[in-house]
Formats: C-alpha cells, sequence, structure tokens
C-alpha cells in the first residue's frame, strides 16, 4: 500500500496501523514524492491512500498522474474538505472511496476489504479468462472448428479445419457446409441436427465427411447455437470437431495437453486458497480494530479540545483586528483634522511670514527715514549750537559797546 499524507502524526500512526494488515506500507509526505514512490513500485503498490490538499503538488494532480500510466491500481482520498470541484475531481479520475477526516477505522477498513476483494476476485476471473484462452488455444490447435450462419454457410474456420479437409479458407467461407458432406451420410441426420441447434440446444454426433482430394474421415462433432445478448434469438452456430481415424495420436496429444491444463488449474486454485487464507487472516486482524479506534476516538477528542481552542484564539485574533481597525479609523481621522490643521497653520505662517517681510521693510524704511531724521536733528542742532556761538559772541560785543559807551 502507498500512503500519503503531509501531516507528521497523521501519517505515523495510521501508517502503523496500516502496517498491521499490509505486507509493506510505503509511505510519503506529499503529492509529488507520492509520484515518484509509485513509479519506482508499480508492481508491487495493490492500493493508494492519500490526503488531497498537501504541498508541492495535491492529491488531484498526483492521482492524474499516476492514471496516465496506470488506470486500475484503487484510490482512496483522505481529507477534511469536502469541495464539490474535489469531489468531481476525484470521480473523474476513478476514486474508490472518499473519506472525510477525521477518518472512521471501521469504514476505512471496511472499504479496504471490499477493495482487496473485488482485486482479488478481478484477478481470480482474469486467471480463468487465461486458463479458458490457453484452453481455446489447445482446441483451436487440436480440433476443426467452424462457424455457421442460420442458412448454413461457413463464415469462419480455423487452420486445422483447412489442414483436414484440403480447402484453403477462401474457398470454404461463404460455401454451404455441404461442401465437406460425405455422401453416404443420410439426410436425416442433418435433418435431426437442424432441428435440435434450432431449438436452441446443443448437438452431438458422429459425422463422415470427405476432404477436397476425396479422402475420408470420421469426426464427433458438437455443435453449439450462439445466441443475440439482447433478443436471445440463434444469430450463429460453432462447430468443434475430433478426428477419430489417422488423427487419434493428435487427438491423445491434445488430451494430455488438457490433462496439463487441468494440473496447472489445480495448482492455481491451490494458490488461490492460499489467498483466500490470507484474506482470512486479514479479516481476523480487524477484530483488533476497537482497541485501536479507543485511541483514535482519544485523539479526536483531544483535536476537538484543540479545536476549540483554536477557535477561541480565532475570536481573540477578530476581536483584536476589530479594534485595531477601529484604532486605525480614529487614527486616520485625528490625521485628516491634523493635516487639515496644519494646512491652514501653512497658510497663516505664509501669511506671517508675508506681513512680517512688510513689517521689516517698513521697519527698515522707517530706520532709513529716522536716520535721516536724526542726521538732520544733528545737523540742527550744530546749527543751533552755532547761532548760540553767534548769540554769545553777539551778547559779548554788545556787552563790550556797552562798557565803551
Amino acid at each position: 500500500i502507498l500512503y500519503i499524507e503531509d501531516d507528521n502524526d497523521i501519517r505515523n500512526k495510521l501508517g502503523e496501523f496500516l502496517s498491521s494488515f499490509f505486507k509493506k506500507v510505503i509511505m510519503a509526505v506529499d503529492g509529488e514524492e507520492g509520484l515518484k514512490k509509485f513509479n519506482e513500485h508499480e508492481q508491487n503498490i495493490d492500493l493508494i491512500i492519500s490526503d488531497i490538499t498537501m504541498p508541492n503538488m495535491d492529491g488531484i494532480e498526483m492521482l492524474c498522474e499516476i492514471r496516465k500510466v496506470n488506470k486500475e491500481v484503487p484510490f482512496i482520498f483522505t481529507t477534511a474538505y469536502t469541495d464539490s470541484h474535489y469531489l468531481l475531481s476525484a470521480i473523474e479520475q476513478g476514486v474508490s472511496y472518499y473519506a472525510a477526516k477525521p477518518v472512521d477505522i471501521k469504514k476505512l477498513i471496511s472499504n479496504i476489504e471490499q477493495i482487496c476483494t473485488i482485486k482479488y476476485q478481478e484477478k481470480a476471473i482474469s486467471n480463468k479468462k487465461q486458463e479458458l484462452e490457453r484452453y481455446l488455444s489447445i482446441i483451436d490447435k487440436a480440433a476443426l472448428i467452424s462457424k455457421i450462419d442460420l442458412n448454413g454457410n461457413i463464415t469462419l474456420v480455423n487452420d486445422m479445419f483447412c489442414e483436414v479437409s484440403g480447402y484453403t479458407q477462401e474457398e470454404l467461407i461463404g460455401k454451404n457446409q455441404n461442401i465437406i458432406r460425405h455422401p453416404d451420410m443420410p439426410i436425416s441426420v442433418y435433418d435431426d441436427m437442424l432441428k435440435v441447434i434450432k431449438d436452441k440446444k446443443v448437438w452431438k454426433g458422429k459425422l463422415k465427411a470427405i476432404s477436397k482430394n476425396g479422402d475420408t474421415y470420421y469426426v464427433n462433432s458438437t455443435i453449439f447455437p450462439i445466441l443475440d445478448d439482447f433478443s436471445g434469438e440463434i444469430k450463429e452456430f460453432i462447430d468443434i470437431r475430433f478426428i477419430t481415424t489417422e488423427y487419434v495420436a493428435k487427438e491423445r496429444e491434445f488430451k494430455k495437453k488438457v490433462l496439463n491444463n487441468i494440473k496447472m488449474t489445480k495448482q492455481n486454485e491451490q494458490a488461490l486458497r492460499d489467498r483466500i487464507k490470507e484474506l482470512e487472516k486479514f479479516a481476523g486482524k480487524v477484530k483488533h480494530i476497537n482497541m485501536i479506534e479507543e485511541r483514535i476516538e482519544q485523539k479526536a477528542v483531544e483535536n476537538i479540545n484543540l479545536t476549540k481552542q483554536l477557535k477561541h484564539y480565532e475570536n481573540m485574533i477578530k476581536q483584536l483586528n476589530a479594534s485595531y481597525d477601529e484604532m486605525v479609523t480614529k487614527t486616520n481621522k485625528k490625521v485628516s483634522v491634523i493635516a487639515t490643521e496644519h494646512s491652514e497653520i501653512q497658510k497663516e505662517n505664509s501669511y506671517l511670514k508675508e506681513e512680517l517681510k512688510k513689517t521689516v521693510l517698513e521697519l527698515n524704511t522707517v530706520k532709513s527715514e529716522f536716520k535721516k531724521l536724526n542726521e538732520r536733528v544733528f545737523e540742527q542742532a550744530k546749527k543751533i549750537e552755532n547761532l548760540y556761538d553767534v548769540i554769545k559772541f553777539n551778547e559779548s560785543e554788545i556787552r563790550k559797546l556797552k562798557e565803551g559807551n
């Protein structure tokens, strides 16, 4: 069995459980590794169990690649998802069973048992088919086989028929079977034959025939009517004849081959009985499922508790996300208000800068005028001082004049 699961805990525990039922369990961690191991062990893999959602390559992609080289290997999916897309893809690729997680072990084992039973039956049918084909091959080499339509015309002959009759296939196809009927054979025998086979029964009898070169030979003939699967009406007849004269040696050789094949068949039957015993042992192991199932149920309870904790944390995260979103919204509003105020302040600042420039210019103008005024005052003061000196001089002169008079 090939088991693919990316969860280490589940893979190890279920893999250990499966090892008690299968001779070998090959495990992989993802679809890419699973495909690689399938290609390495394809001839020995009887069943694949795989998760769907995995890294690198999911279960559906892996199954599609496997189906390109093997259309028959049974496949079971285990997954926690029930998406219809996955279900349809799985059905299209011929999945045998779809197990939802947590896996019901009893159901899984029951389905594995059904799949193994079907594979066993298919193998038994295949063996029987091969055995039948070997018998038919032997009969084809030792018997004269022909097909006849409702009008008695030959539609098919084998090589042995041509060899004994002396005719080629081209000479026989389309001709009436009377081409090899010996003139000594009474018509009543053929009338009786026709009556029996048209009544949908098998006719058996000994016939005298004549070859192309006129040699006489005797055959034990068995004629089967072939019925239409739908209408149940006769479509054609198959005539199987065994030589009873000089070809007795070949007949004995045929019997010897049949006996050998019977011996082989018995050996195959013994192998099948051994396989049945193995399956019975497999069924006996199923009795131990209850104990393992209890362990699985305990693990399921633990998983439920973990799930509750996870939901609690998820709710906390949702609340924190909501608080964060509210805080971001408020902050954005404040930022918007601050940005508006900042814009207004920038406008006011620009206005004040302009006013300051004007004030500075006016102040500089005032300073310049004040400087000029100060210079004029200084000049006036000098003039006044000069005038004062003149006045003092004049007063001195006046006093001198007065004193001289």
